[in-house]
């Protein structure tokens, strides 16, 4: 058996309250054990995801579209990062896996989208950007 601290196997030291709470009544190795099962993130695989269509550029103060396509029924979550702040949706993938969102956008700049889906233990991320341009005068 190979025996490792947890600032080897995570990078991090272990959180104070652990030792605390566990450390008097379980071995060292106990405790180091629970704090990198702790730190292992849940999911278990990778979801595929793939952008279909993304609206780019867009004018200023218009509506903004992006499709992907991921598992079939898939919990999905968008995030949209512009000069004027945050947009956030939710939606589920269809039969076909896939989902699309539309939203109205601000003024003019490069935004970010982020874009997690969870099926099951499997979970993917998709990031993009897109233009907003300055609308023309006289529309």
């Amino acid at each position: 058996m190979v025996s490792m601290s947890f600032s080897e196997a995570t990078g991090r030291r272990a959180p104070q309250w652990l030792w605390r709470a566990l450390g008097p009544r379980l071995s060292r190795r106990v405790v180091v054990a629970l704090a990198v099962a702790m730190a292992v993130p849940a999911w278990a695989g990778d979801l595929p995801m793939s952008l279909v269509a993304l609206s780019s550029p867009v004018p200023a103060f218009a509506v903004a579209t992006v499709e992907i396509e991921t598992g079939w029924f898939a919990v999905c979550q968008l995030v949209a990062r512009g000069r004027t702040g945050f947009h956030r949706a939710s939606g589920f993938a269809d039969a076909a896996g896939r989902v699309s969102w539309r939203w109205p956008v601000g003024s003019p700049g490069l935004y970010g989208v982020l874009v997690t889906c969870t099926k099951g233990e499997d979970r993917g991320q998709l990031r993009a950007t897109f233009n907003v341009l300055p609308r023309r005068p006289g529309r």
